[in-house]
């Protein structure tokens, strides 16, 4: 009897398992921090704890994933933000916008701070995880600097504490706030961190 893989990495009902693992974990990480017991984890995922230590035989290894996997997805986020609006005050506001919409938003904070270029970094390496984490994290803070340029951004506001706010906001409303809600709330934040007149609130 064979085996269905997925091209040359784990086989299909592996791979679901993972994905599974990652997704639950990154929702409970993002609502209560990372102390979350694995045996909790693996509940929310469905898997045995067996299966949860096969795949991530430690809490700082499934970490680590999750923040890999929101890396990705945040390195894809900036780069779009970016081609679609042609200055950066209005990418800015583009990309902390789908930023909101990520499910695992309330890790921004955690991944900035992972980022190579970050102060303190856990990755600063050459792996596939480290090199989306400095891409990302470099393409976000030239985006800042450049809308600080610009005079759109008040100048007194570091990279850092735009993510900070935003995980705070995403995980304050959680999954009960509705769009229009979410949507008001980062209009503030907005108004706060421009450096021209206020948004007006719907």
């Amino acid at each position: 009897m064979t085996t269905r893989r997925m091209g040359k990495g784990l086989r299909v009902d592996a791979q679901r398992n993972r994905d599974r693992i990652l997704f639950a974990a990154g929702k409970l990480f993002a609502a209560r921090g990372t102390d979350v017991p694995m045996d909790e984890i693996a509940r929310a995922a469905g898997v045995g704890v067996g299966t949860l230590y096969r795949r991530f035989p430690s809490r700082e290894e499934l970490l680590d994933a999750v923040i890999a996997d929101l890396e990705r997805r945040l390195l894809a986020s900036v780069s779009e933000a970016c081609g679609a609006e042609p200055d950066s005050w209005p990418a800015l506001q583009r990309l902390l916008r789908g930023w909101m919409e990520l499910p695992l938003c309330g890790l921004i904070s955690y991944a900035l701070a992972a980022a190579p270029c970050a102060a303190g970094s856990r990755r600063a390496d050459s792996s596939p995880a480290g090199h989306h984490a400095g891409q990302w994290s470099a393409l976000f803070r030239r985006l800042v600097r450049s809308a600080q340029a610009g005079g759109d951004l008040r100048a007194d506001v570091e990279p850092d504490e735009i993510a900070v706010m935003l995980s705070l906001l995403a995980r304050g409303t959680g999954d009960t706030a509705t769009p229009a809600t979410r949507e008001r709330l980062l209009t503030v934040m907005l108004a706060g961190l421009g450096a021209g007149r206020p948004a007006r609130l719907g």
